[in-house]
């Protein structure tokens, strides 16, 4: 039961009744990814506090050698491979919590969740 095994995310989907595909998970760590992409949870949100900030500090310089601007963190799905694995992708890369909430129920859009 422990990051990144699945685990608690089966656990979780379980007590919940939820499909994987039809879930969000949201984490700031690379062994959280792991565990949802694991266990099959297609939408993986990396948030950018925390362990998070650590992660997306390569970016950072990539982009504009400062900080990640929060109009350019969105959905990627094509990194280099020195900054996320590949079996990780794809990622949605968001400031904070709210950054999460904001990028899975948009006011008005079209969520990953929603066909």
């Amino acid at each position: 039961r422990r990051k990144p095994a699945p685990g608690m995310v089966f656990e979780a989907l379980a007590d919940f009744a939820c499909q994987p595909s039809e879930t969000a998970f949201v984490g700031d760590t690379l062994s959280d990814m792991r565990a949802a992409a694991a266990a099959g949870v297609a939408t993986r949100v990396l948030v950018g506090t925390g362990h998070g900030a650590e992660l997306l500090a390569p970016l950072s310089k990539l982009w504009h050698g400062g900080e990640v601007p929060s109009d350019e963190l969105g959905f990627y799905d094509d990194f280099d491979a020195d900054i996320f694995p590949r079996d990780l992708l794809p990622l949605a890369l968001v400031p904070d919590l709210a950054g999460a909430a904001n990028f899975l129920l948009p006011e008005g859009g079209s969520s990953p969740l929603r066909a």
